[in-house]
């Protein structure tokens, strides 16, 4: 089949399942936009690049259109293999984002655990510095206070002045 035609059928199926699909020239200076499926006044279309080549038309609308619930739809077969391939790959992205989403939220974890662990590492060594700073002062202001002496000539006995 034909690029021409693949891209006709493919925005005849997106037609058929709600999709209005337009075409427009997406360059505009300081703003990166890109073709994609939006809602314009709650219709849905998808906003085609105008100066994508016929291929990269192709791609992005079966991207879109795989993702779609089909069903009831006649699709000529290379439509539906293109988008049979295309739903296939979406899947395996899928699976992959969802892994590595699994890998990062795994690693947060070990990381919290570690902060935690050198938290309570770091609480418990400065209860055990300030026990151990709390008892030198006392020791410091034991030792400053006098204490009576029997020496002493100023001294009563019984120890008062």
């Amino acid at each position: 089949m034909q690029s021409d035609k693949i891209l006709a059928g493919l925005k005849e199926l997106a037609e058929k399942i709600g999709i209005k699909v337009t075409e427009q020239v997406l360059k505009s200076p300081g703003i990166h936009v890109r073709s994609g499926l939006c809602t314009v006044r709650g219709e849905e279309r998808f906003i085609l690049d105008k100066k994508l080549n016929q291929g990269d038309k192709i791609e992005v609308l079966a991207d879109c259109l795989c993702l779609m619930d089909t069903n009831g739809v006649f699709l000529v077969p290379q439509i539906r293999d293109l988008l049979a391939k295309h739903r296939k790959r979406a899947e395996h992205s899928q699976k992959q984002e969802d892994a590595e989403t699994v890998h990062a939220v795994e690693e947060d974890h070990r990381i919290e655990a570690l902060i935690e662990a050198l938290d309570l590492d770091n609480s418990d060594s400065g209860e055990a510095e300030e026990n151990q700073a709390s008892q030198e002062e006392t020791s410091e202001l034991a030792s400053e206070v006098e204490t009576p002496d029997d020496s002493d000539p100023n001294l009563e006995s019984g120890g008062q002045a």
